[in-house]
């Protein structure tokens, strides 16, 4: 077909196309028109009725052009005939063989059409809409915070909804955006901050990634604001005194609630809140005596720049591993601990959030503005300073926490595992052991337990 040479077909001569018989038989036919190299009518035999008769004379007729890229013959549609005309044809032809002659390939051309007219599309979505659907898309997603999540969106829409809430997002310009932002940058530093990283990941969804990301940080916003920690000093989580342990410890063991099982293996382990909500059974290596926290459960540190995550293996206390094992397939008050998958389980059976370890606080005896969940890893980091002489390094890995520089953080991961493990054993013993008064001789830590 490529090397024969096909005079073009008159229009008269087009209309007169039909489908073929051969030895009396109906087979659809494919008639290339000399219009444009490759360009043909295909004709497919006409349908017939419950007895084999035709139900017309001319079956559906539809324009093709055959052609090849990369050495792969393809086809591709133009529309049914009469209702698309030859010179409508010969118009997408000759548009596909430009490209062609080109270097460029047609259907990646179409693909990218689409995908712009798709983008187009979402940029005419106004901000309030995305920023919903963001935020549907968030909390939908398995073993995340969905509070969280929630709180990011409620501060959105509080702060910056009066302002962008009915433009259309993708008309959004950067002075727009700044300026929503300016209005609470100074006066409520954390939250901006929240907002900040929320309005990224809006934007992001909604298909403005990049340099079309108004809200992104680097080389953009961090040019025209303040970093936060210039404008506000963050202050530390109320922790309880490390010498005061062994009584928290005993009045939480007296608690048979699954959010007081989950706040006892967050001070034996001395994770984040996030990470204990999201354990699951098959993170632990009972053997190896290890939790190995995967890095989607982590926090991300920032590294060159970028945040990232990374897995951490936590050794764990011998008393620890029995007690979990020991716990499995309870029912408890407010939920009950699973026997494989997540092991903290709601009433409902889904994830535990923090709320769940907090509250627990002025049920034992304390103020919220005296102890937190997550000041139990400063009365660890308190406790490794003062009361062991592990270094620093090691007791800083057992937090998770980066340590040295970003090059150090690219490679240093799950190090000191074997070094971790004696202070990960002597913190669960100092939570067990009643402090020794004067005149009291030292009580073993099975005492302590009983």
């Amino acid at each position: 077909m490529a090397n024969r040479y096909i005079p073009p077909m008159s229009d008269s001569k087009i209309r007169s196309l039909r489908h073929k018989t051969v030895n009396g038989v109906d087979k659809p036919d494919m008639h290339f028109t000399g219009l444009v190299d490759g360009l043909a009518l295909k004709c497919n035999v006409p349908k017939k009725d419950k007895e084999g008769n035709p139900l017309a004379k001319i079956g559906s007729r539809s324009w093709v052009l055959h052609y090849s890229i990369n050495g792969k013959a393809t086809t591709k549609g133009f529309g049914a005939y009469p209702s698309n005309s030859s010179a409508e044809a010969v118009r997408k032809a000759q548009e596909r063989r430009s490209l062609l002659a080109q270097g460029i390939d047609p259907r990646e051309e179409e693909r990218n059409r689409k995908k712009q007219l798709e983008l187009s599309q979402k940029f005419k979505t106004p901000f309030s809409v995305a920023a919903q659907n963001w935020c549907d898309f968030q909390i939908a997603r398995p073993n995340v915070s969905a509070p969280d999540y929630q709180k990011k969106f409620n501060a959105v829409q509080k702060h910056m909804f009066p302002i962008l809430g009915k433009r259309p997002i993708g008309d959004i310009e950067y002075e727009e955006g700044l300026k929503a932002l300016r209005t609470i940058w100074e006066e409520k530093p954390p939250t901006a901050w929240k907002i900040q990283g929320a309005m990224k990941q809006i934007f992001d969804r909604a298909g403005l990634k990049d340099e079309l990301n108004i809200f992104q940080w680097k080389d953009n916003l961090a040019n025209d604001l303040p970093h936060i920690d210039e404008i506000h000093t963050t202050k530390n989580q109320p922790a309880l005194d490390y010498n005061e342990m062994y009584w928290f410890v005993q009045k939480l063991m007296q608690v048979e609630s699954v959010g007081a099982k989950a706040l006892l293996l967050h001070i034996l382990t001395v994770g984040r809140d996030e990470t204990i909500c999201l354990a699951e059974w098959n993170q632990f290596d009972f053997k190896k005596k290890v939790w190995n926290r995967p890095a989607e459960i982590m926090k991300g540190v920032r590294i060159k720049g970028i945040t990232v995550k990374q897995p951490h293996t936590q050794p764990l206390a011998d008393w620890t591993v029995d007690w979990l094992q020991s716990i499995k397939g309870k029912e408890l008050a407010g939920g009950s601990i699973s026997e494989e998958g997540l092991i903290f389980r709601a009433a409902k059976g889904g994830r535990i959030y923090d709320s769940h370890l907090s509250d627990l606080i002025p049920q034992l005896g304390y103020r919220r503005n005296e102890v937190t969940p997550h000041g139990f890893r400063s009365s660890f980091k308190d406790w490794c300073l003062e009361q062991s002489n592990y270094p620093e390094l090691v007791t800083e890995k057992c937090l998770a926490h980066k340590i040295g520089d970003e090059v150090r953080n690219s490679y240093a991961r799950t190090e000191f595992v074997p070094k971790r493990r004696p202070v990960m054993e002597e913190w669960c013993n100092w939570c067990f052991t009643e402090p020794v008064k004067e005149k009291d001789s030292v009580r073993s830590i099975g005492e302590a337990r009983a």
